[in-house]
């Protein structure tokens, strides 16, 4: 069991996060309830300023909950992972700054992006590839037993890296099953734990042909709701001709060309919006008066998803059998899918045991859309640790945005020298 006797030690890797507040408040009211006696915080980050100011706002909130949990700040990724029982990845190699340089990248080449998105999830990738190949190295010398989250975007593929590189208890996390299954409840005003959503596929694209509360699918008369009309950023049409609850990521697919106008005649991108609303978030945190996580951290996008990491953390450590939707390996769970493959399903998760349930296949012809993203995702892992450009191109020309082979080549030669800084002497290679 990955956990000492006296308690919970929880690294965060990109401690500094905006997000970190959230996670450590919902740490210590489950430590005050006896549900996860969390002993340690470490925070890991690699802007000490930025750390020193989100430390002072989880301490606040620790003393207002009234936990007994000791928060460490580091900038030292050794320190932090030493004898860690669990371990969240949420650092953003390059920051903002590069997931700016993305999507002017994706604006280039008139691309639908977002975070996981074209030009960005490549880009992420790119970076983040090489911190994950030291972070597996670490972590089975200091925290070989830990279960690691994965929250860094992309992180469906991510997960799937960390999985290749020997970090088997790698678990992928989202905050979008999180939502919808808030959103399912409230609509029919019942407990989330009572909503059960058949979805499978991978990480920002799965598909669900079944929503059960109790024995009775509600399937159709949630997607003719007046609430799904804001929740789901379909076209009527979209919904009429796939009857499923579509992942809201599968707009950038099913209404490419209209997102990519949009984002050619936006004033900022969302890279530079959401840099502006972390500044004013961190002086926000920084108020010595705030000893809570503000109501602005909802307009940052990403909120919640610590609520996935203390579900999983208190089934993981025997506090009963839960049912969770994660990223984990599909090991025949999805059929058409590769076994290796890290796909997004409901698990079974108790005592050190994630258990993903089988699926049906997705259906057809959506089944498309995700076997070509499934084959993204792996040319993607496989590109990165063989340091193979032509490797990339081929990922580039499996993603159904990305329109031929000389975009295909372009795109990936500009990420490349964007990202010398972070992925060192990588010569373009002649395509096979």
């Amino acid at each position: 069991m990955a956990e000492t006797a006296d308690g919970v030690k929880l690294a965060v890797i990109g401690g500094g996060s905006v997000f970190t507040p959230e996670l450590v408040d919902l740490l210590a009211r489950r430590a005050v309830s006896g549900e996860i006696p969390t002993r340690e915080v470490v925070l890991c980050d690699v802007d000490q300023a930025r750390l020193g100011v989100v430390a002072g706002l989880a301490r606040r909130i620790i003393d207002r909950v009234g936990a007994e949990i000791r928060v460490t700040e580091t900038t030292e990724r050794r320190r932090a992972l030493d004898g860690a029982s669990y371990v969240l990845l949420q650092l953003r190699a390059g920051g903002q700054r590069m997931r700016i340089v993305d999507e002017h990248l994706g604006l280039k080449y008139r691309l639908p992006f977002a975070e996981t998105i074209s030009t960005c999830a490549f880009g992420a990738m790119l970076r983040t590839a090489p911190v994950y190949e030291q972070l597996a190295v670490e972590l089975r010398e200091l925290a070989p037993d830990a279960w690691v989250f994965s929250f860094a975007n992309p992180a469906g593929i991510l997960t799937q890296y960390l999985q290749t590189l020997g970090v088997t208890r790698a678990i992928g996390l989202c905050n979008i099953p999180v939502i919808t299954l808030g959103w399912v409840a409230q609509e029919y005003q019942v407990d989330v734990d009572d909503v059960f959503i058949a979805s499978r596929g991978l990480n920002h694209l799965t598909v669900a042909d079944h929503v059960f509360l109790g024995r009775d699918d509600v399937l159709t008369q949630l997607l003719a709701s007046r609430s799904a009309s804001t929740q789901l950023p379909f076209d009527r049409e979209v919904t009429e001709t796939f009857p499923y609850l579509l992942n809201p990521y599968f707009q950038y697919v099913l209404h490419s060309e209209v997102i990519r106008e949009r984002l050619q005649q936006q004033e900022k991108t969302r890279g530079e919006r959401v840099l502006e609303l972390e500044g004013e978030l961190l002086a926000e945190y920084g108020r010595e008066n705030i000893v809570g996580v503000p109501d602005m951290l909802i307009e940052r996008g990403g909120y919640r998803y610590s609520l996935a990491v203390v579900g999983l953390i208190g089934a993981l450590r025997g506090n009963g059998r839960s049912l969770q939707y994660v990223n984990v390996r599909n090991g025949g769970a999805v059929p058409g899918l590769g076994e290796d493959t890290v796909v997004e399903v409901p698990a079974y998760v108790e005592r050190d045991q994630v258990t993903a349930l089988s699926c049906s296949a997705v259906p057809a012809p959506l089944d498309a859309i995700v076997v070509a993203y499934a084959r993204q995702q792996e040319l993607l892992c496989e590109g990165v640790a063989g340091r193979s450009t032509a490797t990339l191109v081929r990922a580039a020309v499996a993603n159904p945005l990305i329109r031929g082979f000389e975009m295909a080549t372009a795109v990936v030669g500009d990420l490349i020298e964007a990202n010398r800084d972070f992925i060192g002497d990588w010569s373009p290679q002649e395509v096979a």
